[in-house]
C-alpha cells in the first residue's frame, strides 16, 4: 500500500510538474525561443485596420525585439487565400515592421513600411521564421461557419509546410454597424445582434473544435463592449458602416493585439502606454484610452463576451454624436477598474506625447 502510495504521489508530480511546465511554455509567444517575437497575418482590410497602430504601441512601450507583416488583399476570403496560393498569385500587399531595425533614442517614427511590389503568400512565409501567424475570414463571412471548410483546414496546412513550428491565432473581428450599407449584411437579416453573435459564435468553434490554435484575438468582443459603453458613438466604431473609425476603433483593436501577443513576451504592461490620436471621429485622449485598454483586458480574458455577456443597446440609430470625444458610463465598468479609470482621468498630467499617429 505504501509502494503503491509512493507511486501514486510520483505520477501526480509528474503530471502537475508537466502542467505547470506547459502554462510556463504559454506564457510566452517567442515560439522558437530566440529572444525575438515574429508575428505574420494573412488577413484583409480589417487585419490592417487591428494592426495599424501596432508598430505606435511598440516603440511607445520600447518593446524590444518585435517584428511584425502583415498580408493584405481587400475582401480576401479563406477561399481566396488558398486559390492565391495555389495559382502563385504575387496579389498581396506585402507590410513590415521591426523594432530593432531603428536606432536606440532615434525619433524618427516607428511606423510599417510597404513593398513597393505585390508579393504571393510563399514569399511571406519564407522570410525566416515566424513564431506566430494569425489568420481570419473575411467580414461577410466571419460568421457562417459553412463558409471556412475546406478552407481553413487547407491554408493551415499551407502555412505549416513552410512554418512548421508557427502557432496559430485567430482573430475574430466585428460586426457591421446598426445602419451598415454593406451587401452581406443581409447575411444576418442586418441585424447587428445577429450579426455579433454569430462571429462570436464561429470564433469559439474555430478556437475550441478545430486543432489548430493557441490563441484568440477577440477584436470584435472588444469593440462591441466599447459600443455599449459609449453613447451611441458615430457609425459604431466604424469610418464607413464595417471598416473601424481611424481613432478609437483602430486604437481598441489594436490594444486587444498587443495584449494578447505581445504583452506576454515583452511584459510590457497595456496601462503603461501614453499612446493617443486624434485621428477619425472618435478621438482617443487620456479617458477614452482607459476604456479601450480595459475593454481589450476584459476581452483577452473572457474572449467571448465582457462583464458576463454583450450588454443590451439602448441607444437611437444616427442621433447626431455632438462632441468629439466618447462619453463615459462608468456604472457600465467592472469595480475593479473603477480606480485605474478615476486615476487616469483626475490625476494623470499629460505626458510626452511621444507622437500623433500619422
Amino acid at each position: 500500500m505504501k509502494r503503491f502510495s509512493t507511486l501514486l504521489g510520483l505520477i501526480l508530480f509528474v503530471i502537475l510538474f508537466s502542467t505547470t511546465e506547459l502554462q510556463a511554455k504559454r506564457q510566452t509567444t517567442d515560439t522558437n525561443g530566440d529572444g525575438k517575437l515574429r508575428v505574420l497575418a494573412i488577413g484583409n482590410s480589417f487585419s490592417d485596420d487591428a494592426m495599424e497602430y501596432l508598430p505606435s504601441f511598440v516603440d511607445n512601450l520600447e518593446c524590444e525585439h518585435v517584428e511584425l507583416a502583415r498580408l493584405y488583399i481587400g475582401g480576401c476570403s479563406l477561399e481566396r487565400h488558398v486559390r492565391e496560393y495555389r495559382q502563385g498569385n504575387a496579389s498581396y500587399q506585402f507590410y513590415h515592421y521591426d523594432y530593432d531595425a531603428y536606432e536606440p533614442e532615434s525619433d524618427k517614427i516607428h511606423e510599417w513600411k510597404k513593398d513597393s511590389e505585390l508579393r504571393t503568400m510563399e514569399y511571406a512565409l519564407k522570410q525566416g521564421e515566424w513564431d506566430i501567424i494569425t489568420m481570419q475570414q473575411v467580414s461577410g463571412y466571419s460568421g457562417k461557419w459553412e463558409s471556412f471548410q475546406p478552407y481553413l483546414d487547407e491554408l493551415v496546412e499551407i502555412v505549416r509546410k513552410y512554418q512548421p513550428k508557427a502557432r496559430l491565432a485567430w482573430h475574430m473581428t466585428w460586426s457591421y454597424s446598426s445602419d451598415s450599407k454593406h451587401g452581406d449584411f443581409k447575411r444576418y437579416n442586418n441585424d447587428q445582434e445577429t450579426m455579433t453573435n454569430a462571429i462570436v459564435a464561429t470564433a469559439r468553434k474555430v478556437y475550441e473544435e478545430t486543432p489548430y490554435f493557441d490563441y484568440l484575438i477577440p477584436s470584435g468582443v472588444a469593440i462591441e463592449a466599447l459600443r455599449n459603453t459609449c453613447n451611441n458613438p458615430p457609425k459604431d466604431l466604424t469610418r464607413d458602416g464595417f471598416h473601424l473609425d481611424y481613432g478609437m476603433g483602430r486604437y481598441a483593436a489594436a490594444c486587444v493585439w498587443y495584449k494578447v501577443l505581445i504583452e506576454p513576451f515583452s511584459h510590457k504592461n497595456l496601462r503603461d502606454s501614453e499612446l493617443f490620436t486624434l485621428k477619425g471621429e472618435m478621438f482617443v485622449t487620456i479617458p477614452e484610452r482607459a476604456y479601450c485598454i480595459v475593454a481589450a483586458e476584459r476581452a483577452a480574458k473572457k474572449l467571448y463576451w465582457v462583464e458576463g455577456g454583450f450588454i443590451p443597446k439602448k441607444k437611437i440609430v444616427n442621433k447626431p454624436f455632438s462632441h468629439p470625444y466618447v462619453k463615459l458610463d462608468t456604472d457600465r465598468i467592472m469595480e475593479d477598474d473603477k480606480e485605474y479609470l478615476r486615476r487616469v482621468k483626475e490625476t494623470h498630467i499629460v505626458p510626452k506625447l511621444g507622437f500623433e499617429i500619422k
